[in-house]
């Protein structure tokens, strides 16, 4: 029984290491998209001798990506635009926000982050394609889940037949 909540206080110890470095990972992010826009909007890479952005990113050295780079400075951009507070990056991984990034604006920001810090990851994606896939239709219509039969193997879905339009002929 000991060695089984040695166990557990181990488990407990290791989830929370990772819990605190990810949150310190995400405020690193953010400050870290500052630092890249600056030397982007403010030309700074020509100071180290370099002609463009892209070159200054490309240098052997340089641990980020460019798509990356982008990433973290739209990030950084969007909550800049709609007055989020930093601190709210020690709460919401970089990774949550960007989901949010095509919806959010300062009306439902408080909405959405609420959402994105208590929903897993696929239901907060899947809760925008729902949004973005019934744009225009006065009904919502829920995305029917696609699974694979435990029977047969077969690709199979939730829908009921009469709502799976069988195509249209010009």
């Amino acid at each position: 029984m000991e060695e089984k909540n040695q166990k557990s206080e181990k488990a407990f110890e290791l989830h929370s290491k990772i819990i605190n470095f990810g949150r310190r990972a995400n405020v690193a992010f953010y400050d870290l998209a500052g630092i890249f826009k600056e030397i982007r909007d403010q030309k700074i890479y020509e100071d180290l001798g370099y002609k463009s952005f892209k070159e200054y990113l490309a240098i052997p050295e340089m641990p980020f990506e460019l798509p990356t780079v982008y990433s973290y400075i739209r990030i950084r951009e969007v909550a800049e635009s709609i007055e989020l507070d930093p601190a709210i990056f020690e709460e919401l991984s970089y990774e949550r926000f960007r989901i949010l990034i095509p919806y959010i604006n300062r009306e439902n920001r408080d909405e959405l982050i609420s959402m994105a810090r208590t929903m897993k990851k696929s239901e907060l994606k899947k809760s925008f394609e729902d949004k973005t896939k019934n744009a225009g239709f006065e009904d919502h219509k829920p995305l029917p889940q696609v699974f694979r039969c435990a029977t047969c193997g077969k690709v199979k879905w939730d829908a009921m037949p009469e709502e799976i339009c069988g195509g249209h002929n010009a």
